[in-house]
């Protein structure tokens, strides 16, 4: 009886993929999003049609050769935000580790590890990931801004 039950639901799912391929229904072709930005481009039957957000508006637009560049631009641009995002996260989680390691080694007994060497070591380190997440911030900034241009031409 389950058996029954299984393949019934194998056949049903099948039908219904072959009969919403087969009438046109959009298909979400690829969605990204990053801070008040989304996007969210679906293919009905030969139309790309972009559905594009911020925090103030909605649009969705259909892909014409004259917008196509902007639209490409814009969902790179948030593709992008989105891996800056995720570094500058990563960075400031390596910063907090080695601060906490400097911590530990300045109140550490004297005589157990050499740390002045260590401290030596680590500081370095420190001040390369300093210099990554301000450098991931700047790039973040430059990202939101270049968002918000496509946005607007696309919105005009």
């Amino acid at each position: 009886m389950k058996k029954l039950g299984t393949i019934t639901i194998i056949c049903l799912t099948i039908v219904f993929s072959f009969y919403t391929y087969a009438f046109g229904y959009d298909t979400v072709i690829y969605e990204t999003e990053s801070g008040s930005y989304r996007c969210v481009v679906k293919k009905e039957n030969s139309t790309y049609t972009w559905d594009l957000w911020n925090k103030n508006m909605t649009l969705e637009i259909v892909e014409t050769p004259q917008n196509k560049s902007a639209l490409e631009s814009f969902m790179e641009s948030i593709s992008q935000l989105k891996r800056q995002t995720v570094k500058m996260y990563l960075a400031i989680g390596y910063l907090l580790i080695c601060l906490g390691s400097i911590v530990y080694l300045a109140v550490k007994k004297k005589n157990e590890y050499p740390k002045k060497e260590a401290i030596g070591f680590i500081t370095p380190i420190t001040l390369i990931t300093l210099f990554v997440i301000f450098d991931t911030a700047f790039e973040i900034q430059t990202l939101v801004t270049d968002a918000n241009y496509y946005f607007q031409i696309l919105s005009n």
